[in-house]
């Protein structure tokens, strides 16, 4: 028998995606009496609540621009359903997306079960390129983290998951002081809880990507900031937590090495070990993910680590409030 769920989408300025996202969710695959959809108009001043005025299945709140952790909670208490869903307003999904997720909750201690991203059918160059730099740093973010098969996992990226309601509930639903990261740290929670994630492989949501450099280095600073928030709260749990602790000793063996060898052959010059390094990651990077030895490509990944090391560093050492 299939559980009733709500799903819920928190919005702000987005007139040019909700409506996409809005028919996909209309168009699921599921028992219309056992789906309930809110969206969290978040105080847009576009378009937005217009747009969503026109879909008569769908419940909108007003938001009051506290960011989306504030709106998706607002949500969580009015949500009807057993299992709350949760996608982003830029995202479309599939008509089985619910129908594949529910497949993971193969026991009582599933706490939640995640999808992965794929870029949009519309995507730009910039956007395809992004998303394999993403796709490349799943690994140490779980950001864009495909496993081979249906498993359990330490995250899910709140575009594309559903929990049960009733662990939600239990654990207080999102850190309302962060954004992005708020996902990673309600996931923290409810793995420390005694739950387990899973990730089914097989459900993917089509999710926009960032469309220009300034979206993305705005995006890759925000990131570094909630991250380095994670770990002056909870200590280094991730991956990613260590990067910036490590790689400016491995940077320094490297550029030191480099000099070295250069200096022997007669070959120094200031910006060889910059060169010779970016080669170096841009092989490694491009066995891994076929990622394309383009300009475009090196830019975004030399914009991931500066943006995301700025973002994080600043945080730490400034120890200000994170700010949406």
């Amino acid at each position: 028998m299939l559980p009733t769920i709500s799903i819920i989408v928190p919005a702000f300025n987005e007139e040019a995606v909700i409506g996409e996202c809005v028919q996909s969710l209309v168009n699921l695959d599921y028992p219309e009496q056992l789906l309930e959809i809110i969206v969290i108009d978040d105080a847009s001043t576009d378009r937005t609540k217009e747009i969503l005025s026109g879909f008569s299945r769908i419940q909108v709140l007003s938001g009051g621009h506290q960011g989306p952790s504030a709106a998706r909670n607002r949500a969580l208490k009015l949500a009807k359903g057993e299992f709350v869903a949760f996608t982003d307003a830029d995202c479309i999904v599939p008509p089985e997306w619910l129908k594949e997720l529910m497949r993971g909750f193969e026991s009582d201690l599933i706490a939640g079960v995640g999808g992965i991203q794929k870029p949009r059918q519309d995507a730009s160059e910039m956007e395809l390129v992004v998303d394999q730099v993403f796709n490349l740093l799943g690994f140490v973010a779980n950001y864009s983290r495909k496993k081979p098969q249906l498993g359990s996992i330490d995250h899910n990226a709140s575009c594309n998951v559903i929990y049960r309601k009733s662990v939600l509930i239990e654990l207080g639903g999102f850190d309302e002081a962060l954004w992005p990261g708020e996902d990673v740290e309600l996931d923290y929670r409810i793995i420390k809880a005694g739950y387990r994630l899973v990730q089914n492989p097989n459900v993917a949501v089509w999710h926009k990507r960032p469309a220009n450099f300034s979206q993305f280095n705005s995006m890759m600073y925000k990131y570094g900031q909630a991250q380095a928030y994670l770990v002056l709260r909870y200590g280094p749990f991730r991956k990613i937590h260590f990067i910036p602790f490590v790689l400016p000793i491995a940077l320094l063996l490297f550029c030191s090495g480099t000099c070295i060898i250069t200096l022997y052959f007669g070959l120094f010059k200031p910006t060889l070990g910059i060169l010779l390094a970016g080669l170096f990651l841009l092989f490694i990077f491009g066995m891994r993910t076929k990622v394309i030895f383009s300009p475009r490509a090196l830019r975004i990944l030399v914009a991931t680590f500066y943006q995301w090391h700025k973002g994080f560093y600043f945080f730490l050492f400034n120890r200000r409030k994170m700010l949406r």
